[in-house]
């Protein structure tokens, strides 16, 4: 399982909502609208999703990259 997947089914559980007291980074939920742009479109450079999602190529980059990995 992907942290991207194990993010979506944190959301789609409702748990996710329960750690945001306990300071859940809010830059994992835009890097989760990155990944899904990416999976929707993923001929795309990652120069092309940033300039689509006005952002800067680095942070597309983390966010493909840290979403990718196998969440242990």
């Amino acid at each position: 399982m992907t942290r991207y997947e194990f993010l979506c089914a944190k959301i789609e559980s409702g748990e996710l909502k329960e750690w945001y007291p306990y300071g859940v980074s809010p830059h994992l939920l835009s890097w989760k609208e990155i990944y899904e742009y990416h999976l929707l479109f993923p001929e795309l450079s990652q120069v092309q999703i940033a300039g689509d999602l006005r952002t800067s190529k680095s942070k597309v980059q983390r966010a493909l990259e840290f979403m990718n990995q196998e969440h242990t």
